[in-house]
């Protein structure tokens, strides 16, 4: 790898904590809000849970995304000091976030805005939510150790 591509993946690595961070950071939020919304009336849940699409939609995608390209990016551009391992394991962490994502979560939130009530589909929910939440944090905590490897000075 030539040093100014060795150059770019080291400033990518950075980027890409930034980015895991963050979701980590939303999804715990999220969990706790998907959380509250036993404490709603059926009135209430309605708005409640359009505003909450339309969060999905603006914020939690979009840096899903951004955090998922990163780790296919960094496939092409992995930094020598990084084993492929560490780098496959990322890309692979990423895959599974955004599988269960788009085929689990999505149709029982759909339910909830159809029914207006907590039942079934909220149950599936929470019963399965720890799994993203244990996904997003071990990338960022996989995404910390490699920008650890990086900045640690080659002995």
């Amino acid at each position: 790898m030539d040093f100014t591509r060795t150059r770019l993946a080291a400033y990518l690595l950075p980027l890409g904590l930034f980015f895991a961070a963050i979701n980590t950071g939303v999804i715990f939020l999220v969990h706790a809000e998907y959380a509250s919304w036993r404490h709603l009336t059926p009135v209430a849940l309605d708005p409640v849970h359009h505003a909450w699409s339309g969060t999905v939609f603006a914020l939690v995608i979009p840096l899903a995304v951004v955090s998922a390209v990163l780790a296919v990016v960094m496939l092409f551009l992995r930094h020598p000091r990084l084993p492929w391992s560490s780098v496959l394991a990322g890309a692979g962490l990423q895959a599974v976030i955004m599988a269960t994502s788009i085929l689990m979560w999505p149709r029982w939130q759909e339910e909830i805005g159809r029914t207006e009530v907590l039942g079934a589909a909220y149950e599936s929910i929470m019963d399965t939510h720890w799994l993203r939440v244990a996904l997003m944090t071990a990338y960022s905590v996989l995404v910390l150790a490699q920008t650890l490897v990086l900045v640690r000075k080659p002995a």
